[in-house]
């Protein structure tokens, strides 16, 4: 080593190291002090070159430059890669930039349309048209206004940011979309609509809402997932007070060579429980996440699965869990696991229920306005759903005469089913529908059919049940039992849900009477309650009709007026939707050789909001002649 590397090394000694030299300056300028060389006998003569630390431009030069070399080095080496366009992050947030992904340990990100797919904590957005933030848990409440001014987010995307119930989870990733729509692990979310302060809203009714939970706050608060647990057997449990949460988190996270001690989460026991969820060895799993909550009754029943994924060569062996913190209840919860495997849609098992803990007043039930079960029906096995007059009346129609009256639903509030299926001739019980529960995006439903042990060659018979439930804002999912061993609980395999916003047209509802129309024929189309009352001014006959008997946002009116006609029934409607204009009739019977004298019927007939025009036709029969059939308006929307 050289002279100058010598000086570099203390250098850097002294700025990395914290070494410090001694202090030499005002030896130093001792020592630069010069000789008189006024007198003639002054001698000239050269000084030795000082012993002390010359600090000379150059050698701070290389020092320097030395000092930014690794600098840089160190820089480039933990620096965060540069996120691709439609993505921003929060401050202290950390990630890594895959060729198709951005992968984040912790921070909140805002991602706009282009985004690539985010993953993190167990779970993925990816397919993003809109716009939302995603982020490892859903933030406190004293971060969100901090959050909110770092993601620079609109004072509407501020207002939906900070409520709570608007963030989804899957895993420890979570989610709040502001507008459009996402991919969340693997399922296709849209964003609520947003609605402004109640301060900032004006002064009018507000729209009648479909009957949904109310709303208790049960949902998960925190959570702590993977799969590295200590714990080797399965297991799930409710955990309730401190000692056995401290005992179950020192057994979770065992002490060992490669596992420093971790401290005990802080629960509020009071306010707050704890869902445990261990696999105990396993493979191929990254840890359990709550798939969604329903409610119903004075039960909350909690889903959970796992991310799971595939290997090559060998399986890893992983040992998964989940810790679940929720709000305190004294509802009964019940816990269902999915064991789908490879098959299409998720098969539910129950694995857990807590029994209530005192006597709660439930706020919310789902059940059916209305159920006819019996003997007879067609010989099938399945479930008809039903959304308008028209596939009621198909559906009553293959079931056939029946003993009981059946009741006319009002397809703009109700939903209604019919289930075909087949017992041991003379054995008890019948169909049955059941209402597991309803969460943020689904209603749950299941059929069930009468089961028995079957000895010899018993003789069948076929059953039916018809049921009509208030219609949701959600979509509807049908499950069906698969049994297993005998006297097990079986699994629920899930149907294809039932969408919400993809209705068929038809006719929600009619009302019908002989008499109380006009004497000239007139029809419209009413869309709205003034449009209506000008309609109906000069009928005969005027009902009180209950307020919300109608829901003007997503329903109109045609008003039907044939004027003075000689019949003597209103037989029904029938509806053909059609891709540039839908067509319905309506249809009237008179009796051949018997004068039903004059009648001025009239028929209200409620249809969904369309962007279509509704050719409207008539049809009467007189006797055994064929129908006369003609079109009598064509209405706009």
């Amino acid at each position: 080593m050289n002279y100058a590397d010598t000086l570099i090394e203390l250098d850097l000694q002294e700025l990395l190291g914290g070494h410090k030299p001694p202090d030499l300056i005002e030896q130093t300028l001792a020592r630069l002090t010069l000789p008189d060389t006024s007198g003639d006998e002054a001698e000239s003569r050269a000084e030795p070159a000082p012993r002390g630390r010359l600090i000379t431009p150059w050698r701070l030069l290389q020092a320097a430059s030395v000092v930014l070399a690794i600098g840089l080095m160190a820089w480039l080496l933990v620096r965060p890669d540069a996120l691709p366009d439609g993505v921003t992050a929060s401050d202290g947030a950390s990630w890594r930039v895959r060729a198709d992904r951005v992968e984040i340990t912790d921070g909140w990100y805002l991602l706009a349309n282009g985004a690539p797919e985010l993953r993190g904590g167990g779970g993925r957005v990816s397919d993003v048209d809109g716009r939302a933030v995603a982020g490892i848990g859903i933030p406190g409440n004293g971060m969100l206004d901090s959050l909110a001014d770092q993601l620079e987010l609109s004072a509407t995307e501020r207002e939906m940011f900070i409520d709570k119930k608007r963030w989804l989870t899957a895993g420890s990733l979570a989610l709040c979309l502001f507008t459009g729509s996402a991919m969340f692990n693997g399922e296709r979310v849209t964003a609520q609509q947003h609605e402004p302060d109640e301060n900032q809203k004006p002064d009018v009714k507000p729209d009648p809402k479909p009957d949904v939970p109310s709303g208790t706050g049960f949902r998960v608060l925190r959570e702590w997932t993977g799969a590295d647990s200590s714990m080797t057997r399965p297991s799930i449990e409710f955990v309730t007070d401190i000692d056995r949460w401290e005992n179950l988190w020192s057994q979770h996270r065992r002490v060992s060579e490669n596992r420093r001690a971790a401290p005990v989460p802080a629960v509020d026991f009071k306010t707050e429980m704890v869902l445990a969820v261990f696999r105990g060895n396993g493979t191929n799993s990254r840890g359990y996440y709550v798939h969604e909550i329903l409610e119903q009754g004075a039960t909350f029943t909690v889903r959970i699965d796992e991310h799971t994924y595939q290997t090559v060569n060998g399986a890893d062996a992983v040992t998964p869990y989940g810790l679940f913190v929720l709000p305190a209840t004294d509802y009964a919860v019940v816990v269902e696991e999915n064991l789908q495997g490879l098959k299409i849609n998720p098969r539910w098992k129950k694995v857990a229920h807590r029994e209530m803990t005192g006597l709660p007043d439930p706020s919310f039930h789902w059940n059916a306005g209305f159920e006819i079960t019996g003997v007879g029906g067609p010989t099938l096995d399945e479930v008809r759903v039903i959304q308008n007059v028209d596939e009621w009346a198909a559906a009553l129609a293959a079931i056939g005469p029946v003993d009981q009256a059946w009741p006319s639903p009002d397809f703009g509030k109700y939903i209604a089913f019919a289930a075909f299926g087949t017992r041991v001739k003379d054995m008890k019980g019948g169909m049955q529908l059941l209402t597991v529960g309803v969460g943020a995006r689904r209603g749950v439903l299941r059929v069930v059919a009468p089961v028995a042990q079957i000895r010899g060659n018993p003789e069948f018979e076929n059953i039916y049940g018809v049921w009509a439930l208030p219609r949701l804002a959600v979509d509807i999912v049908i499950e069906h039992p698969v049994y297993g061993i005998l006297g097990e609980e079986p699994r629920w395999q899930e149907g294809t849900p039932i969408s919400n916003s993809e209705r068929k047209f038809g006719v929600n509802f009619v009302e019908s009477e002989l008499s109380g129309g006009t004497s000239e024929a007139r029809f419209g189309l009413a869309r709205n309650q003034q449009e209506f009352t000008e309609l109906c001014k000069d009928m005969s006959v005027r009902k009180q009709r209950d307020p919300d008997w109608i829901d003007w946002k997503t329903e109109n009116v045609i008003v039907a007026l044939p004027g003075d006609m000689r019949i003597s029934r209103i037989v029904g409607t029938t509806t053909v939707a059609g891709a540039s204009e839908h067509t319905i009739t309506y249809h009237l019977r008179a009796p051949s050789g018997v004068d039903p004298g004059i009648k001025q019927p009239y028929l209200l007939i409620k249809v969904p909001k369309t962007q279509l025009p509704i050719v409207l036709k008539e049809s009467l029969v007189s006797g055994p002649a064929p129908a006369n059939v003609k079109e009598v308006a064509r209405l706009q929307p």
